[in-house]
């Protein structure tokens, strides 16, 4: 009897675990942020038209509320009707999770392992059933760069609009690509205007409601939700997401380490930047604390919170070591990353990386940080981490 393939394999453990979160947790009320998407899902249902975007009380762009909203005109508005077809999302999102990783590894084993690791992450799990945007927002990304990879630059456009349409902070994605573009045009003398324009042209849906709003959100939903940060620029979002990145990628993170082994240089250039930003320490935007009066920024640091007291010393050694650990996996990329462009060896697998890197220096604009926003970047932080340790051969014995 021929055995199941692994895409088989994944789609029924997919739905197992999915039907068991949605069947623990159907009947359960509205979780923290979900209550206030709800309510803006309902404003769309109640007004189904272009009218109603031009001002509604969120600050993350409307394609999500229209189409949850245009789910509800056919099944029926609730939470339970919402939440049923998040978790819909979830799996075509699990999906293309595992499908990305079987196409960059060509290894059964290593995409479920890889794909176990990305939705084991107690965000990709609440996500993937509560209503909120970023599911929706990460299959979009998914899509896109799976389209980007088997070269179809009009549907990677396609995917990216829709993306940007979802989360603002998308733009993270489509810009990179731009960047990406304009480096295999100029290093490597290709032609590549197809993914320059596919990638400008990904961004103008974005300009457009940012023409209609006068702004980067609604009126609204700037009154209602924006608070003015510490200063323009972050610099305190680099070290929580260099830090928990660490820890949400955790096991192939050490193992990138153990297997790469001590390089000294890494080594020195991690702790200058592990000491320089621990110039800017984890903390909570102005926005949550204003608005949730809460003091850590997500599932993680919260549990180190209260495992090692707020401010203790323990704490922040433990921290510390986390956002060592983070720079040295991150300089790792960079150097290898270096390498590329100067010897203009650029290839697909270059994206992942340089995902990442904008993403850190994009992200610290934003008025509030989270550890959630990870969920975004994290299938692409940990393919780029793979894909060198592949480029390394190390996992030949594995």
């Amino acid at each position: 009897m021929k055995k199941p393939e692994g895409a088989l394999l994944w789609l029924i453990f997919s739905v197992a675990v999915l039907s068991t979160i949605s069947f623990l947790n159907i009947n359960k009320p509205p979780h923290s942020d979900e209550k206030h998407f709800v309510e803006t899902i309902k404003l769309f249902y109640n007004n189904f038209s272009l009218s109603t975007l031009k001002d509604y009380p969120e600050i993350s762009t409307p394609l999500f509320y229209y189409i949850y909203a245009l789910w509800a005109k056919v099944f029926g508005f609730s939470l339970e009707s919402l939440r049923i077809f998040n978790t819909l999302i979830a799996l075509f999102s699990w999906q293309l999770i595992y499908r990305l990783f079987k196409l960059v590894t060509q290894n059964i084993k290593h995409a479920f392992l890889l794909s176990l690791l990305i939705i084991v992450n107690p965000y990709i799990i609440g996500l993937s059933f509560y209503v909120y945007n970023d599911n929706l927002n990460l299959l979009l990304l998914l899509a896109a760069i799976l389209a980007f990879i088997k070269d179809r630059a009009i549907l990677m456009s396609i995917f990216f609009s829709l993306a940007v349409l979802t989360r603002q902070y998308s733009v993270v994605f489509p810009l990179t690509m731009t960047f990406y573009s304009l480096l295999i045009f100029f290093l490597q003398n290709k032609e590549n205007n197809k993914y320059i324009f596919a990638s400008v042209l990904s961004l103008i849906p974005l300009l457009v409601l940012i023409v209609i709003w006068e702004g980067l959100a609604p009126k609204s939903g700037e009154e209602l939700w924006i608070v003015e940060n510490r200063s323009i620029y972050n610099i305190d979002y680099i070290n929580s997401y260099i830090s928990f990145s660490f820890i949400y990628a955790f096991p192939l993170v050490m193992f990138f380490i153990i297997r790469k082994g001590f390089d000294k240089n890494i080594f020195l250039l991690s702790m200058v930047l592990s000491i320089i930003l621990s110039l800017f320490p984890i903390k909570p935007s102005l926005a949550t604390l204003s608005q949730k009066d809460v003091f850590t920024i997500g599932y993680a640091h919260k549990y180190l919170v209260m495992l090692f007291g707020y401010e203790t010393l323990l704490l922040k050694t433990v921290l510390f070591l986390f956002l060592f650990f983070g720079s040295y996996v991150t300089i790792s990329l960079g150097k290898n990353l270096f390498w590329e462009l100067k010897n203009r060896y650029l290839n697909n697998m270059s994206v992942f990386p340089l995902l990442w890197f904008f993403f850190l220096i994009i992200m610290p604009f934003s008025f509030q940080v989270w550890e959630k926003y990870l969920v975004m970047i994290l299938p692409f932080y940990t393919l780029s981490v793979y894909a060198q340790l592949k480029s390394d051969k190390l996992f030949s014995t594995v």
